[in-house]
């Protein structure tokens, strides 16, 4: 074979070698930069999953908490008031504004539908089960949008398209993280709730003691008692009025997730009277 053929030959595969050696290099670039997307999408999913599940725990634990306490309190700290004020003859709150007989038998009520509703839907204006499906029902649909996103991107996808899947990633990560921040702030509240109300409890039972004392001491008829028993009655009737409206607070609105109105009122005012007991 003449040397110009044979030169030429060699330049041919060389330039087929370069070319091949560059297609796989290009190849490779594309595949990292698309594994490095898709690594993006699936840490940034399981991340936004990670973090939304532990605070839906956190929020049930917190709730769960505050409503078997609330059963508590309706069960043994209110029910033990009922049965020692209801051996109180002539009992005359009217120079109260604050504080009526009314509002003692309204808490005897709620003991009493206590006793009668053994699922405890006496509790407030919501069951136990409401409120768990107030909180787990919140975003459900959005950690689970985000699982299929891990599945649905693959390595053959074209890199603009996976580029979409996690621009519209981050968009639903912030949907879900929203939601999350809900579920803290009623979880944090369902928690203080329950601090505020424990430390109700507290000074309640304390003056609940006093004022079984007093009846040991000077009977049961409220109109011989003198002015320091008589509005001792009347602190430990006040201490049991705020525990009750603190307990009959609904703690989300129908809206699911929302912190219900009524539920922070209920612990702005026994925070309080709290403050004004101490």
């Amino acid at each position: 074979m003449p040397l110009p053929f044979i030169l030429a030959g060699v330049a041919v595969a060389a330039v087929t070698g370069v070319a091949g050696a560059a297609a796989k290099a290009v190849n490779r670039d594309y595949e990292e930069e698309l594994e490095s997307i898709n690594n993006k999408i699936k840490n940034l999913a399981e991340k936004t999953d990670r973090n939304y599940q532990n605070a839906q725990k956190k929020t049930e634990e917190q709730v769960n908490e505050w409503v078997a306490f609330k059963r508590d309190l309706t069960q043994y700290s209110l029910q033990r008031f009922v049965d020692s004020f209801g051996k109180l003859k002539k009992v005359d709150f009217k120079e109260s504004k604050d504080l009526s007989l009314d509002q003692i038998k309204d808490i005897e009520r709620f003991t009493l539908d206590y006793k009668l509703n053994s699922s405890g839907k006496s509790l407030g204006t919501e069951s136990e089960a409401a409120v768990k499906g107030a909180v787990l029902g919140v975003v459900g649909g959005g950690a689970y949008f985000i699982g299929s996103l891990i599945k649905g991107v693959k390595l053959q996808y074209a890199i603009e398209e996976a580029e979409a899947n996690l621009a519209e990633l981050k968009v639903q990560a912030e949907k879900v993280k929203k939601a999350q921040l809900k579920l803290v702030k009623l979880g944090k509240h369902a928690q203080e709730m329950h601090q505020v109300a424990h430390t109700l409890n507290e000074l309640f039972i304390l003056a609940l003691q006093e004022m079984e004392g007093n009846m040991n001491r000077y009977g049961t008829d409220y109109s011989k008692y003198g002015q320091e028993v008589r509005k001792q009655v009347y602190v430990t009737a006040e201490f049991a009025k705020t525990i009750k409206h603190l307990i009959d607070a609904p703690l989300v609105s129908d809206r699911g997730g929302e912190l219900h109105p009524k539920s922070g009122q209920a612990l702005k005012t026994a925070q309080a009277y709290l403050e004004q007991a101490r």
